[in-house]
């Protein structure tokens, strides 16, 4: 008996294959957990505010601009910011569970790659050999590696889920198929648009799987629900994007025919590195130009590629297809060169393609490794061969894993390969400019102008130097030139307008605040500082407006409670002041300014003992703060509580001996309580601690005749003012 039940849960040869496969798969990527974040992961996960609640979701499928907290960054990919929101939900806001999040659909894509290899090829080696190209091929390191490459390889999931169902339904009698088929297909275009070709790859499978076998005729018809669901999500996308930014790089050389030869750049590029992968980086320095001679070897090459493709479906119909499928999975890449210059070819874009280069690459295998069974110790050639090809695809993955452990190491190790890369210099100047190395940070965004002048982001960049620099007006200019390059550069707009304030000129500021928070109306710092600025103003109702509009887009964000508490306190509206800090209090149950700022409020609604407790609080919070015990004085001299008004400043002017304000206070309460040495001292620490405006010279006018006055004796109590207002805080 036990016999037959050892039996019934051994698992088939193929299927432990498979998961040796995994296995290895996951030891080579074992590394990857342990990284940080690097390159867009910090406004696509760390610094995007829509992937840290649930409460996002309808930003996710209604905003261009959940994708990212940047706010000239726009696309539609709400499956994929769906993934990151479950992944921070699970992981928190720390890297190890986003990236072993990736290294899980690596592993599944892997399966999916098996499981379609052997419906296509009917033969378990061919599969396997299949799966094991997809697990440890160098190329795919990227998108297991990069946090925000996960568009390629989660859209990849869900385009050959899509796959495996639609062939389920159309050949294994399922109809109950479909429906998961499309849901799964919506998914992929939903993380990633280069999906949109997932119609034209139901095609190519079905021409791989039936062949002569089936019409053209009825392929087509059977694909016809796949394009109306594209066109459908297109339409979708195009609702929710409505008009595109401005490209990154601009000039002359930016014309229809560089485009199109940048877009034959990369499909060959994305050849030859699946088959050649050396030289692998997360940018290869592209120039920015093409030149006549370079053009004429890529028109060749796209026509030898084209031949090439030709000659392989006759040569073998089936790989032919497999070809098609590659060369239709990198398509979309050719529209990037009418968009940017930049970041044109990445290892990551690859990965959809990559899958039937894999299916080709284990059916020519299997059938290699059958033709020379007959052969002398074939077998032991051929084990020898297998472990030679997979331990170095291990050791690849694994030089490539140690590459993506941080920022630092990614970029140099692109400079050590392509030292003109425009990225590597602007970047490697970011994580100087981190690390308050200014002009070794000045030196790297010159450098990488000098190689593009009319990259937008490192003029950007280098005004941020300027900036930390105290250089405002250069700051001023390089903030300028990157909007004159690129007019929607959000981040620039608005770096330019905390110049302008540093410069005196608030209304220029302003004027740009208010205008991205009209272009860009999720964009929350401009709300923000438009806020302070027309505060600073003195224009109180339109600053709490501008501070409403921030609290609205994010109700989670505390700062924006107590811009806004701050204003209405000034406006004297109390207890929508105090509603605001109380709930901040019990938010946030440790924030001194909370605290308060709810006491203040209190007071202004004369609801003294609760003010008294709200300060007490707040006090015990910054120990070292005098505010709260002089806001204490304060209301006990209303109640005519001298004793317990002047023990109150006596506190204060513990944690702050030159507190000024309190010396002016305490010496008042002491001719009150007709102590004129002690009030004669203080009056003394006033005149001598106060600053040197003109606005505190009636009152060391006043302190200087009170002490004349008091070392001539000692006058009547009621002849003394009552204590000013509260402290400096």
């Amino acid at each position: 008996m036990s016999g037959v039940l050892t039996t019934a849960r051994r698992l088939p040869p193929a299927w432990l294959a498979l998961l040796a496969i995994l296995v290895v798969t996951c030891a080579t990527y074992r590394g990857a957990a342990g990284h940080g974040f690097v390159l867009d992961d910090y406004h696509t996960v760390a610094d995007n505010p829509s992937v840290r609640s649930f409460a996002f979701l309808d930003r996710w499928f209604t905003s261009p601009r959940a994708s990212s907290g940047i706010q000239e960054y726009r696309s539609y990919r709400p499956v994929l910011v769906a993934g990151y929101a479950v992944d921070y939900a699970l992981w928190g806001d720390g890297p190890r569970g986003f990236h072993v999040t990736n290294v899980l659909i690596h592993l599944v894509v892997v399966i999916l790659a098996y499981l379609l290899g052997r419906r296509l090829w009917a033969d378990e080696v061919a599969a396997l050999c299949a799966a094991g190209v997809v697990a440890l091929h160098p190329i795919n390191a990227e998108a297991v590696n990069y946090v925000s490459a996960r568009s390629s390889s989660l859209m990849t999931l869900f385009a050959l889920a899509a796959v495996w169902a639609h062939d389920a339904a159309a050949r294994g009698g399922s109809r109950h198929w479909r429906l998961p088929a499309y849901a799964a297909g919506l998914a992929a275009m939903g993380s990633k648009e280069v999906a949109m070709v997932l119609p034209a790859l139901i095609v190519v499978w079905d021409r791989l799987r039936a062949g002569d076998a089936e019409a053209w005729r009825a392929t087509l018809v059977r694909s016809l629900p796949w394009w109306a669901l594209a066109a459908a999500f297109l339409a979708a996308r195009a609702l929710v994007m409505g008009g595109g930014g401005a490209p990154a790089v601009t000039g002359s050389e930016a014309t229809p025919a560089q485009a199109l030869l940048f877009a034959i750049k990369i499909a060959l590029a994305s050849l030859g590195h699946w088959f050649w992968p050396s030289g692998l980086a997360v940018d290869h320095a592209w120039p920015i130009t093409i030149g006549a001679r370079e053009g004429a070897l890529l028109v060749a090459g796209g026509v030898v590629a084209a031949a090439g493709t030709a000659v392989a479906a006759r040569v073998d119909r089936r790989l032919g297809w497999c070809l098609m499928w590659f060369w239709i999975g990198i398509a979309p890449m050719g529209v990037l060169p009418f968009v940017s210059r930049l970041t044109l070819y990445q290892d990551h874009r690859v990965y959809l393609g990559g899958i039937a280069l894999a299916w080709a690459a284990g059916r020519v295998a299997a059938s290699a490794l059958r033709t020379g069974e007959t052969a002398r110790y074939a077998r032991a050639v051929a084990a020898v061969a297998l472990l030679a090809v997979v331990a170095a695809a291990v050791a690849a993955d694994v030089r490539r894993t140690a590459v993506w452990v941080d920022s630092a190491h990614l970029w140099d190790d692109v400079l050590a390969k392509y030292p003109n890369s425009v990225l590597a210099h602007d970047s490697k100047g970011l994580l100087l400019l981190e690390a308050g190395k200014l002009e070794k940070a000045r030196g790297s965004f010159e450098q990488a102008l000098r190689l593009v002048p009319g990259f937008s982001q490192a003029h950007s960049n280098l005004g941020i130097v300027f900036a930390r620099l105290g250089e405002w007006e250069q700051a001023a200019a390089a903030f300028e030139f990157a909007l004159k390059i690129n007019p929607r550069y959000a981040a620039a707009a608005f770096n330019l307008g905390k110049v302008y304030e540093h410069m005196g000129r608030a209304d220029r500021a302003l004027d740009l605040y208010e205008r991205l928070a009209r272009d860009e109306p999720t964009m929350a710092a401009a709300w923000a500082r438009s806020g302070v600025v027309l505060e600073d103003q003195g224009r109180l109702e339109e600053a709490q407006e501008r501070y409403r509009r921030w609290l609205a887009l994010d109700p989670s964000d505390d700062q924006a409670r107590l811009a806004l508490g701050g204003a209405l306190l000034r406006l004297a509206r109390w207890e929508e002041a105090g509603s605001m800090f109380a709930d901040l209090t019990a938010r946030q149950p440790t924030s001194y300014l909370a605290w308060f700022r709810l006491g203040e409020s209190l007071e202004g609604l004369g609801r003294l003992d609760e003010a008294l407790a709200a300060y007490r609080t707040a006090a015990a919070l910054k120990p070292r703060d005098p505010d709260p015990h002089v806001r204490v004085a304060l209301i006990h001299a209303k109640r005519g509580r001298w004793r317990e008004s002047a023990s109150e400043y006596d506190e204060a002017l513990a944690r702050d001996p030159d507190h000024f304000e309190s010396h002016m206070n305490l010496a008042l309460v002491a001719e009150r309580l007709g102590d004129a040495p002690r009030a004669v001292s203080h009056y003394r620490a006033f005149v001598a601690t106060s600053p040197a405006d003109p606005v505190y010279d009636g009152p060391r006018a006043q302190a200087r005749g009170a002490i004349a006055r008091l070392q001539g004796g000692t006058l009547p109590r009621k002849a003394v003012d009552a204590p000013r207002g509260a402290g400096r805080g």
